[in-house]
């Protein structure tokens, strides 16, 4: 999430580098933002912790915040760069992450435990204001107070000379209000949050320490899925302070008018007001962050800073029920406790809330909404009594078993006509789901057994067009026809946008990462899913809502799910390709089972098909497709499997074969056609006749993708035919098109691409700014969700570290180092799935070795990955290649032939050919090192024959003519 600033005070120009999580939060989030822009400063050149820094920003710049007269934070004047590059104490800072009222934070590292931290230093022009310094001091103070694994730690307070600093834990993920981003979370997601919030926050009360800024900006959750409570910039010991500091924390808390601490909308009644607080006004705002977590929407909202502060001391909310009818009654009771206007009636300790989050179980939670008939009465907030129509009264059973105090709430007129003000109950994106869903509740279902997917109930659909469409998609579907599947669920979602059984199917047919949105939307009309679907989209929400995907959380509720549906294909099937992701036998037994049930549910075949692939069973694989297409001769997702196991023997004329029978088949046939051309141009074909069919690919693309792929074909036929100039032009004008974008990949190809294709001219320079560039802004970028070898292939990371590294613009100690913190990323991230750990080697150890004793060392790590994988497929990077090549760096020329016969010979010259050319020139070095003179010559002049006019010079093919009039080739 992008950093936020008022424009009222600071006046900083619009950035770069804000994407569509801030726009969502910029516009859906209730706490007033007036005039916002992001920080335009790039993420450093580590990249690793682009999301933190920003973080760190946004944390420290809340403009929501205020302190003082309504001083919103952040507005301080700016502190230069004098420090970065400097030492502080033991610290070096190393960059800026954010700056906000009470100090600017760096990022630094500690030289003395060779830690990384995060380094908030006191502005020198307040050092000497009495007030703010203590204010300083007392922060670090409430913060060290505390350790705990769900809060950030401090490390040291410290001056040095005059400045006066807090190091601190530098935590790497991204704040809960980027994952809220006005959208609910999984009810299971929300849940363990407040767990690990409440935790923290028990910790800290019991050393005397209230946070009271406690909101999602204020809340990280890691890569691993830890939460970590930051920012204690308000924050105080709950113990005698010296008289100064008795002095500024009563002024500003109790008698001076106007002047607020904490963040409009998150504080409690009593904290707006000025009073005194204790603990239980965190918990008041822990309420209303599990309120937004479960309905997408802030309880308090108002056009400015002083109508949310009124609502909240006023107003009761709506009840989260009705923004979120899966919300239970029991979950309510916790919340409405929670942010009871008078600190006597919420729960007197976190302790004591937390024991009531403990006992409500989302598994029981779950069952009890999904077996409830649609359209069954709920069990309001608060329930209205005779007295008045719009106060209730509850005392709800004690979930922990001790006594509770009442608690009244205040629904009907008041609450809905505030709220409606400003957007029908709630933000518009969870309000307009609601919406949908209940204009399409689903009645009751046949129970579920032993049938294809087909004869599975219909969902209800006002559309009788948009049933039948669905249904055409489930046909396509259970045939293989996977092309035409989404095409009918497609065209189902646009006759009935709140048809969620659509949705759900089209994010199951695209997968994680194309298919999030769908993913999201089916979620916003949960309520009008049926039981199995409700079942299969809850399971599926740590596959599609984290990043990275966490998939194995994913198997083991699908596992849950299939328990209750034994014999639903469905399930079992998407059981099995979430397994894939880690557990490759199991998910060959999911699809076994599948396949007994239904013989004839193509997509389990050709899943089990690419799983026994990866566990080296090529045999296998092929045997379970020509099942499949026996059983379903138009099958175009077995054709799809059978043309990657085809491009991964580099049979090109088997990939020609195939991609012209799917072509057949398919209605469009885009996929085909550039599966067609890869196997033309492995077999040596006219690249008229390639361009031919590339010109064919692109017009079954979608509009929005034709641009790009046109630029993207024209640089690789410029880079085949030698035109070097025109393939570096091309090259720029894709970078050109992919700079709006957001995906990592799309950035990743084209920097690659084009910088390799600088570099082959001799321009070693420019291609070292290219790699530089995509380097420091990496993390800006949306990554794969996916943790595996798909994901591995679209990083060129090693790559472009190589790139500057040949350049000379970067010392080998600073590659070395970026190397191996690459390295330590992806394998903190990667999956356990062993089969997975040779891609992990080959695409960060081998694709990084650049001399003989790097090569050794990748080589002498390869046990510890588990060997190379049996199945040699990366479609994103050309993986003979590089295994070749360090094979041959070590001294190793004979074990170098197998993998460098195959990179010259592969189906992907398309897709890669600069990297394949610079492979044929490997092979012949190889093989002049094992004695076979003819067969090097043959290999030096075929790099001749194609490069050696190239335009400018190429210099591979420089150095194949030098090497070919060494040895005397004729």
């Amino acid at each position: 999430m992008g950093s936020i600033i008022s424009t009222a005070c600071c006046g900083r120009s619009g950035g770069r580098w804000a994407d569509a999580a801030d726009a969502a939060e910029t516009t859906e989030r209730n706490t007033p933002r007036a005039h916002v822009l992001r920080i335009d400063e790039p993420p450093s050149s580590e990249g690793r912790t682009a999301l933190m820094e920003r973080t760190y920003s946004a944390v420290d710049e809340s403009p929501g915040r205020m302190d003082g007269g309504g001083e919103v934070l952040g507005c301080a004047s700016p502190m230069s760069d004098e420090l970065i590059g400097k030492h502080l104490g033991t610290y070096l800072v190393e960059s800026r992450l954010g700056q906000g009222g009470m100090g600017v934070v760096y990022r630094a590292l500690d030289e003395r435990l060779r830690r990384t931290v995060a380094l908030k230093v006191l502005p020198s022009a307040f050092t000497a204001d009495a007030s703010r310094r203590r204010r300083f001091e007392r922060e670090a103070r409430a913060a060290a107070a505390v350790t705990h694994a769900c809060i950030a730690t401090v490390y040291e307070v410290g001056e040095h000379e005059g400045r006066v600093f807090i190091a601190m834990e530098l935590v790497e993920g991204a704040t809960l209000a980027s994952r809220i981003a006005g959208v609910a979370l999984p009810l299971g997601a929300a849940l363990r949050i407040a767990r690990d919030i409440a935790r923290g926050l028990a910790k800290a009360h019991e050393r005397a320490v209230v946070h009271r800024d406690l909101k999602p900006d204020n809340v990280m959750i890691t890569e691993e899925g830890e939460v970590k409570i930051l920012d204690f910039g308000l924050a105080r010991l709950d113990e005698p302070a010296d008289v100064g500091e008795a002095q500024d924390v009563t002024a500003a808390a109790m008698t001076m008018p106007g002047q607020i601490m904490g963040t409009p909308g998150y504080m409690s009644p009593e904290q707006a007001a000025g009073k005194p607080t204790d603990a239980r006004t965190d918990l008041f705002s822990l309420g209303v962050v599990l309120y937004e977590m479960l309905t997408g929407a802030q309880p308090f909202r108002g056009d400015s800073a002083m109508d949310v502060i009124i609502a909240l001391c006023r107003d009761e909310p709506a009840a989260p029920s009705t923004l979120n009818p899966e919300v239970p009654p029991e979950l309510e009771r916790v919340i409405a406790r929670c942010m009871a206007k008078r600190p006597a009636d919420r729960y007197a300790s976190a302790r004591e809330l937390l024991a009531d989050l403990d006992a409500l179980d989302p598994a029981a939670v779950t069952r009890s909404l999904v077996s409830a008939p649609t359209g069954a009465a709920r069990t309001p907030l608060a329930a209205p009594t005779s007295s008045s129509p719009s106060t209730a009264t509850i005392a709800p059973p004690s979930l922990s078993g001790r006594p509770r105090l009442q608690k009244r709430m205040v629904f009907g007129a008041l609450g809905l006509v505030a709220l409606g003000a400003v957007g029908a109950l709630a933000l518009r994106k969870p309000a307009g789901r609601l919406r949908r869903a209940g204009a399409v509740a689903t009645q009751g279902r046949a129970p579920w057994g032993r049938r294809p997917i087909t004869d599975d109930p219909p969902p209800s659909s006002a559309s009788a067009e948009a049933l039948r469409a669905y249904s055409e998609g489930l046909r396509a579907s259970r045939d293989g026809a996977q092309e035409l599947a989404l095409e009918r669920y497609t065209r189902a979602s646009q006759l009935d946008p709140a048809l969620a059984a659509a949705h759900l199917r089209i994010a199951l047919e695209r997968g994680v990462e194309r298919g999030r949105e769908s993913f999201l939307r089916a979620l916003g009309l949960r309520g009008s899913l049926d039981e199995r679907d409700r079942a299969l989209l809850d399971a599926m929400a740590a596959a599609y809502t984290e990043t990275p995907t966490d998939f194995a959380a994913a198997s083991a509720r699908l596992a849950a799910v299939a328990r209750r549906f034994p014999d639903d294909v469905q399930v079992l099937s998407t059981l099995g390709r979430v397994q894939g992701e880690h557990d490759l036998r199991a998910s060959v037994a999911s699809y076994l089972r599948a396949s007994a049930i239904d013989p004839g549910h193509v997509p389990a075949r050709s899943a089990m098909a690419d799983s026994l692939a990866y566990l080296g069973d090529l045999a296998g694989a092929r045997r379970a497709l020509e099942q499949c297409l026996s059983v379903s001769p138009s099958a175009t997702a077995c054709l799809r499997e059978q043309v990657l196991l085809d491009l991964a023997v580099s049979d090109c004329a088997a990939v020609e074969t195939t991609a012209r029978r799917w072509m057949l088949l398919s209605r469009e046939g885009g996929a085909a056609l550039r599966f067609l051309a890869y196997g033309l141009v492995g077999q040596g074909r006219s690249l008229d006749a390639v361009r031919e069919t590339l010109v064919r690919a692109r017009a079954a693309q979608p509009p929005e993708r034709r641009a790009q792929s046109e630029q993207e074909d024209a640089r690789a036929l410029a880079t085949l035919e030698g035109d070097l100039a025109e393939a570096a032009r091309r090259g720029e004008a894709v970078e050109a098109l992919v700079e709006p974008g957001r995906a990592e990949g799309d950035h990743a190809t084209a920097a690659r691409a084009r910088a390799l294709i600088l570099e082959e001219q001799g321009r070693a320079e420019e291609a070292a700014r290219v790699a530089q560039r995509f380097l420091e802004r990496r993390d800006a970028w949306e990554t794969d969700p996916r943790t595996d070898d798909r994901s591995l292939e679209r990083d060129p990371t090693q790559a472009l570290i190589s790139v500057r590294l040949r350049a000379g613009t970067l010392t080998a100690t600073a590659a070395q180092a970026q190397r191996a913190a690459r390295r330590q990323w992806w394998e903190r991230r990667q999956s356990a799935l062993p089969e997975v750990g040779g891609f992990l080697w080959i695409a960060q150890h081998a694709a990084g070795a650049e001399t003989p004793a790097e090569a050794r060392a990748a080589l002498e790590s390869l046990p510890r990955f588990g060997g190379l994988p049996p199945y040699a497929l990366l479609p994103g990077m050309h993986v003979d290649a590089v295994v070749g090549r360090t094979y041959l760096l070590a001294g190793r020329p004979m074990e170098a032939l197998t993998a460098l016969t195959r990179a010259a010979t592969s189906c992907y010259a398309l897709r890669f050919p600069v990297e394949q050319m610079r492979a044929v020139r490997d092979l012949g070095v190889a093989r002049e090192a094992t004695g076979d003179r003819a067969g090097a010559c043959e290999a030096f002049k075929r790099v001749v024959d194609r490069w050696g006019r190239a335009t400018p010079r190429s210099i591979t093919a420089e150095d194949a003519r030098a090497r070919m009039l060494a040895l005397g080739c004729g």
